[in-house]
């Protein structure tokens, strides 16, 4: 027994000292229940000094990462193999064999489940649920074969092709093989869409361990290629599962240790992220095709050797010829595309990128809406269309959500105008219309008020889910005596009773946002602003400066902050991904504000403010719909502000559009996404839609109804 545990530690990449505590405490004969002395107590601190990682290869990562951290507990890792289930099945339990154990992080296991749900229910109350890390999305042509139900390593390792698995059962030269890793078969074989079904997979896995999964999985993506196959992460990734677990115990950890801490899972073969992934993916590298194989650090030990794609698919074949082809399978090759591809390879091939010809000019030959001159210069301001046509369509039946700054109240109601379903899961239909918009029912789909920013939005979706809790505080008296709640300043024009009237309001707004969340069929959001206040202490965004909500609001508590594009991306692809892990139906049709800013809190002017702002959220608007295939840009920002314009879809202030503005927004998003909308006769559809009497009436009621708390930064300083 002591020698089987001394190599288990030694493979698992513990220590010298762990083996040696081992070995004496096997030695000692507590018990012929070998488990025991993994777990038993060293210098206890209170409630434990250990913590256990039980799971696959991840856990031996995420124990190293948890002791670099910090030293109040020790992390140890069980790696679920069939000898540790021996052992552990002819186990007996009592609470001796885990008296220093403070909490069991688990990776889901059918066994290891079997076997907890046998023990006292204090012990399976230490125990808390740890998704694995795995994802298709970098290493698409990545798989497992098996012959006869066993595993077979290919020439690096685990991990083969499933493309030169295929090619080599079809019968397929190497050469041929080798012609199949280009984008358009990759395309065919839903490669390039791998990535956005794993990070909603991982989403919903976190989820279900109570894990920020959507916030880490932002960071993740900025930091390019995170994954070293596909279930062995980076330690940067592991690191923040590692912070997670400490902070659950009430310990901080060392985020620093990710960048020192051995990467354990880089000595095990690494998968390359071919060249037509890494740019469909919109990777900073330009990808390879170089294998690698596993490799030790230890004096003399084999180095890391890559080898290239032609080498790897000659061994691969050479390795397949061992077997009868009827052996070798591959879950892989079950899928549809699979059995389509041979149609595919036998028509002629299609061009897989645009290219530019060989001779003359490129741009000849494209259509006018690329041209300035065509589609702009010769055009009259009220016939402008940057709008192409929309990737989806809403019909009445859809349920449609609103979010946003000022502008968005603009589409709510114009689709209740033209008879669609708004859906308002806040409502008070026993109040008087004008109370009712006063105090801002049917404003937006909840009395959320208005949400300038990408991180206030991801922060209204958490706090809606419970995924984040409702912040503590945030609500102070007003200089009359009433309350106003800081997250929704001017959600009640005459101010609440008292703190507790409004949190209670609060948390009322919260399960009817959650309710829209989950049940709209479209949500459109306007990007409106990049600057912000949060609180120091947590995090928590307000909508606007506390000290303009109330003169009493604590402002040393708070400090601005200007959000950058990576920022603003990290907190949309957050939103999106959380959103869609309980909406997965859902659209999402975004819009940039076209309203300048009132005020900069920037040592600038407010335009180079406002031109900062607007350039961040148009860019980030277009790489999310370039990434997301269910989100949709509305392109009013670019109507609104066009030169040709001159201004005239602003008011004297030069801030707030203009009737004629909302009208002609408002046509463009009638024509190209409701459905019935035409796609030609484009004056003919505006007058029918935006410049119709009608529309400019309703256009001039919703302008003068529009409540911006913007507003009051200016309105403050009068």
């Amino acid at each position: 027994m002591k020698a089987f545990w001394a190599q288990w530690l030694a493979r698992s990449g513990r220590s010298s000292l762990d083996v040696e505590r081992l070995g004496g405490a096997l030695t000692a004969g507590r018990s012929s229940f070998g488990l025991q002395s993994l777990v038993e107590p060293q210098a206890c601190i209170a409630g434990g000094s250990r913590i256990v990682f039980v799971g696959n290869c991840q856990v031996s990562m995420l124990a190293s990462l948890c002791n670099a951290m910090q030293k109040e507990v020790e992390a140890i890792c069980w790696e679920l193999t069939p000898k540790f289930f021996a052992l552990l099945e002819k186990s007996r339990f009592d609470d001796a064999n885990w008296a220093g154990v403070r909490r069991i992080w688990a990776h889901p296991n059918e066994r290891w489940t079997a076997w907890l749900q046998k023990q006292p229910e204090h012990f399976q109350a230490r125990v808390r649920p740890l998704p694995t890390i795995d994802t298709l999305g970098f290493h698409p042509d990545c798989a497992y074969v098996h012959v006869q139900g066993k595993a077979v390593d290919s020439p690096i390792g685990a991990y083969h092709s499933a493309l030169v698995l295929w090619g080599f059962l079809q019968g397929l030269s190497k050469k041929a093989t080798r012609e199949l890793f280009n984008a358009q078969v990759f395309r065919h074989l839903g490669y390039f869409e791998l990535q956005a079904v794993g990070i909603d997979h991982l989403v919903h896995k976190g989820r279900q361990c109570g894990m920020p999964m959507h916030r880490w999985l932002a960071q993740w993506q900025e930091s390019g290629v995170w994954m070293h196959t596909i279930n062995h992460p980076k330690p940067h990734v592991l690191a923040d599962v590692a912070l997670h677990c400490l902070h659950q115990l009430g310990l901080q950890g060392a985020p620093e240790a990710r960048d020192v801490v051995l990467d354990e899972l880089a000595l095990s073969p690494c998968w390359p992220v071919y060249p037509a992934v890494a740019q469909a993916l919109g990777l900073r590298t330009e990808g390879g095709y170089g294998f690698k194989g596993r490799h030790s650090l230890r004096l003399h030990a084999k180095p890391a050797h890559f080898v290239g794609l032609d080498v790897f698919i000659d061994a691969s074949y050479a390795l397949y010829a061992r077997y009868a082809p009827g052996d070798l399978r591959c879950d892989r090759l079950d899928a549809q595309a699979f059995a389509q591809l041979p149609a595919l390879l036998a028509r002629v091939p299609e061009p897989v990128s645009r290219s530019a010809p060989a001779r003359g000019n490129p741009y000849n030959g494209l259509p006018d809406h690329q041209f300035w001159r065509r589609s702009v210069g010769q055009v009259a301001a009220c016939d402008l269309d940057p709008v192409l046509g929309a990737p989806f369509r809403i019909s009445p039946a859809d349920k449609v959500a609103t979010a946003g700054s000022c502008f968005a109240q603009h589409i709510a109601r114009t689709l209740v105008a033209h008879g669609f379903h708004y859906l308002v899961t806040e409502r008070a239909d026993d109040l008087p219309p004008e109370t009712q918009q006063a105090r801002q029912f049917g404003v937006f789909s909840a009395r959320f008020g208005n949400v300038y920013t990408a991180r206030q939005l991801r922060q209204l979706l958490e706090m809606a889910l419970g995924e984040a809790p409702s912040p503590p505080g945030l609500v102070w008296p007003r200089e009359d005596g009433r309350w106003v709640d800081g997250l929704r300043p001017y959600i009640e024009p005459d101010g609440f009773d008292d703190e507790a009237q409004a949190l209670a309001s609060r948390q009322q707004m919260l399960a009817c946002t959650s309710d829209m969340f989950q049940g709209c069929d479209v949500l459109v959001f306007t990007l409106g602003l990049t600057e912000a206040w949060h609180r120091t202490a947590d995090g928590v965004v307000l909508p606007l400066a506390p000290g303009v909500a109330s003169w009493f609001a604590p402002m040393d508590e708070f400090a601005f902050v200007n959000f950058s594009h990576e920022q603003v991306l990290a907190d949309m692809r957050a939103f999106l991904w959380l959103l869609k892990s309980v909406n997965p139906k859902v659209r999402v049709v975004l819009t940039v504000s076209p309203v300048p800013l009132v005020a900069t809190y920037e040592q600038r002017s407010v335009m180079a403010s406002t031109a900062y702002s607007k350039a961040v959220l148009r860019t980030v608007a277009q790489e999310l719909v370039n990434e997301f295939a269910c989100v949709a840009y509305f392109a009013s920002y670019e109507v609104i502000t066009a030169a040709p314009n001159a201004g005239k879809y602003f008011a004297a202030d030069w801030r707030n559009v203009t009737p004629e503005g909302v009208a002609h927004v408002m046509g463009l998003f009638m024509k190209h996404f409701a459905s019935g909308g035409g796609d030609s006769h484009h004056t003919q559809d505006v007058q029918a839609f935006g410049l119709h009497q009608t529309d400019l009436d309703m256009a001039t009621r919703s302008v003068g109804a529009v409540i911006c708390d913007e507003q009051r930064l200016d309105a403050d300083l009068a």
